[in-house]
């Protein structure tokens, strides 16, 4: 019995010359596809000894088929190549328009090794060139490690023709004006700094050991992404503790000059009290009086609401963690119960299947409610999990917030005329 690898790539004519040519091997045994393009079925030998067999990938590599076949992607091994020589002329083959992950170095069990993907790379080149991405790194702070996002953002741009829009939420701690200046040029998707109010409150929420991250040094670099991104994202998190400077701090954010402020509760909390929440609809008044009197629109207060879209996460979203493990939230990244691939192997179908049908639970509790469908809770399932270890149990925190939304939009159409008089006077 002999066994070598099988490995799917795109351009598999072009992929078997290249590796003869690194690994001094022939083709031995060929079968074309029907129309002589690929091949279906190629053997390559060194020396009269089996070596590995290839393919053409015929599945693309698109979420919205991933439930009818696995991904066909594959690692092989090469040893034994006879010389340090051998091993130095396939890595410059294999890197040339490749990602190299280990250059070659001595390990334990080898003194002469390298880690490359070549560029056939069947993941990368299977991505369909009308597919629109959207990659947005979050933590934690992402901007701890800084090189590999943006070593990530440049093989993307460099070797897909897609159109890719880029994200990121960071709490400034850690930016420099190199950092500034690149995530402010590529993240057209989302470039959030997480400040929860003026000084007061952010020295409140957010203590630090060091003297360094100080509210003026992340405040300057919040200014600083502002003025190369007039896009920049106030991420504000605020609690039963500070809700009653909610307006304040939103309205001091405004007038910093951000477009984009976005309030959003403690949902991990449960302390929260209906006196809490009455709080909560006086803070968003005292917000929307501002928005009337300044003709700005403030979504956090917006009296409109709209029916939210099924949750397709592990479909057409998912999250990756640093060790390449897919997770269909990011909610639920470290929760190893809900890893449903990695990078290596691709989607496991089972476990998408057992998710999706998790995700199409109805929370009964809600029945009679008529925001249900407008409400967070209600709709991402993952949120109640990781709040209240259930997913049919509604995260009160997003339900009360949809409420009092609800609450004030019936005293603006009732008061609209007395809050507009009080602002003239």
């Amino acid at each position: 019995m002999k066994n070598y690898t099988q490995v799917y790539v795109k351009n598999s004519f072009e992929a078997a010359a290249m590796y003869c040519k690194a690994f001094g091997a022939e083709i031995t045994f060929e079968v074309k596809n029907d129309d002589k393009t690929a091949y279906a079925h190629c053997e390559l030998s060194v020396n009269g000894e089996g070596f590995l067999a290839l393919a053409e990938a015929t599945n693309p590599c698109d979420i919205n088929i991933v439930h009818k076949m696995k991904w066909e992607t594959m690692t092989f091994n090469v040893f034994e190549m006879g010389s340090e020589e051998a091993v130095c002329n396939a890595f410059i083959i294999l890197s040339n328009s490749g990602v190299i992950i280990n250059p070659i170095q001595e390990v334990p069990w080898n003194k002469c090794c390298a880690t490359v993907i070549d560029k056939y790379d069947y993941i990368k080149n299977s991505i369909k060139l009308e597919q629109k991405l959207i990659v947005n790194f979050h933590g934690g702070e992402p901007t701890i490690n800084f090189p590999i996002i943006k070593y990530i953002i440049e093989v993307l741009e460099n070797e897909l023709s897609n159109s890719i829009s880029f994200g990121i939420t960071t709490n400034g701690s850690l930016l420099n004006d190199d950092m500034i200046d690149f995530l402010a040029s590529k993240c057209d998707f989302n470039l959030s700094i997480s400040l929860d109010g003026n000084e007061k409150t952010q020295t409140y929420n957010r203590k630090t050991n060091s003297d360094k991250y100080t509210f003026d040094f992340l405040m300057n670099n919040a200014m600083k992404l502002l003025k190369k991104n007039p896009k920049t994202r106030i991420r504000m998190t605020f609690d039963k503790e500070n809700i009653d400077d909610l307006a304040e701090n939103v309205i001091y954010f405004i007038e910093k000059g951000f477009k984009y402020v976005v309030p959003h509760p403690n949902i991990f909390s449960e302390d929260w009290s209906n006196e809490d929440f009455e709080k909560l609809e006086n803070q968003m008044l005292e917000i929307k009086k501002f928005e009337i009197a300044n003709s700005l629109h403030i979504p956090f207060v917006s009296s409109e609401f709209f029916c939210l879209s099924k949750c397709n996460s592990g479909l057409n979203y998912y999250s990756v963690d640093p060790e390449g493990n897919f997770y269909p939230c990011s909610f639920l990244i470290g929760k190893e119960e809900y890893i449903m691939g990695n990078s290596s192997k691709g989607i496991e179908l089972e476990k998408l299947f057992e998710i999706q049908k998790k995700l199409k639970s109805l929370i009964h509790e809600c029945d009679e409610c008529a925001l249900k469908d407008c409400c967070i809770s209600y709709r991402c399932l993952f949120i109640n999990y990781v709040t209240r270890g259930n997913l049919l149990k509604p995260n009160l925190v997003e339900c009360n917030l949809i409420n009092c939304r609800y609450n004030l939009s019936k005293k603006i159409i009732s008061t609209t005329s007395y809050i507009r008089e009080e602002i003239v006077d």
